[in-house]
């Protein structure tokens, strides 16, 4: 009997037929992957179980913080050590997920954050920008992401939302604890977003000023 991966790879998903097969291909042989599906109409929960995936589906449009949510929820409950998100739309390209868990074998880092060539929107300047001056992190808004189960259980005790999958990495980072970078690259989405209209994600990210400057970040 094979004996299991100890890294989960989650990867949100909502209606990403087009590009979602190669995505599961490029980091399957990394870690178990895990679709959480958003009630796609588009066929990709059919191509999710095609690949081997483990199918875990929301049962309708909650959204993509609940999705991120269900799925690091998911793998933290069944025991995996490092948890990798992922986008489905290609934008990360899945062969760095390797390069994500080196950095956990080798350097013993809890938290691995992805850098993009640049953030998309205006309202990721500037969250970016605060984020990089007050913690030190390059690309606070980049999806792809790493944990450890430390970094998750510490961010289940706090109990507040995960604002656009940032909140854990916050958490983590506040406590002064040190974390990994990674250059993210990939495929440029040429269509819309698929879980929120540029307007929305937009307000949502400015919003996330808020909670984040109440965030202390202890000093040694």
């Amino acid at each position: 009997m094979l004996e299991r991966s100890p890294l989960a790879i989650v990867i949100p998903c909502y209606n990403e037929a087009a590009t979602l097969r190669d995505v599961i291909k490029g980091c399957a042989a990394s870690g178990d992957v895990f679709v959480i599906d958003d009630g796609s109409t588009d066929g990709s929960s059919v191509i999710a179980r095609e690949e081997g995936a483990t199918l875990v589906e929301t049962g309708g449009r909650t959204g993509y913080d609940r999705v991120i949510e269900r799925g690091l929820r998911e793998a933290f409950a069944l025991g995996y050590r490092w948890v990798v998100t992922i986008d489905a739309d290609g934008e990360h390209d899945p062969a760095l997920v390797a390069h994500y868990a080196h950095l956990f074998r080798e350097t013993k880092v809890q938290l691995v954050l992805g850098i993009r060539p640049a953030p998309q929107r205006l309202a990721e300047w500037v969250v970016c920008h605060y984020c990089r001056w007050r913690f030190g992190i390059h690309d606070i808004l980049c999806g792809m992401k790493g944990y450890s189960r430390d970094v998750l259980e510490h961010y289940f005790a706090d109990g507040r939302p995960n604002l656009v999958n940032t909140w854990p990495a916050l958490l983590w980072a506040a406590t002064g604890s040190s974390f990994g970078e990674i250059e993210v690259t990939g495929k440029r989405r040429l269509d819309k977003p698929r879980f929120s209209s540029r307007y929305r994600a937009n307000i949502a990210i400015i919003k996330m000023l808020g909670p984040i400057s109440a965030l202390r970040k202890k000093t040694s």
